[in-house]
């Protein structure tokens, strides 16, 4: 089959691998975005609330989402998968809540080798 191609513009093919290589942008974004929240609360002494108040207000964002942001990056199992991992910050935040849910139900070291099996095996970049 033929295909017409318009001056300046990009054929299917193109715009596909366009698309596919800002997903995969966009997916180490959101994780670099979690581990550097999560290295500068940990730098700049987390445990005092009211580093996070002022980092939060700084950047712009509530102390709710700032504790979301800081689950992700603590997260050592999603960081170890951070190149497998889905790009939605909803769904990456969901998972520390399953991480957590593991840990509690099957302890810490039961918890994590079930959580990284669920890494491994059934989470991906296309996972929603």
């Amino acid at each position: 089959m033929n295909e017409i191609i318009l001056p300046n513009t990009l054929t299917l093919d193109e715009h596909v691998e366009r698309i596919l290589e800002a997903k995969t942008r966009l997916q180490l974004s959101v994780i670099e975005m979690a581990i550097t929240i999560n290295d500068a609360i940990s730098q700049l002494d987390g445990s005092n609330d009211s580093v996070q108040e002022i980092l939060a207000e700084r950047i712009g964002m509530s102390q709710g989402t700032l504790s979301k942001w800081i689950s992700i990056g603590s997260n050592e199992s999603l960081v170890r998968f951070k190149d497998n991992l889905p790009g939605s910050f909803s769904t990456l935040y969901q998972l520390t809540v399953l991480d957590k849910q593991y840990q509690s139900y099957y302890g810490q070291d039961d918890g994590t080798s079930k959580f990284v099996d669920i890494l491994e095996n059934n989470i991906s970049s296309n996972t929603e």
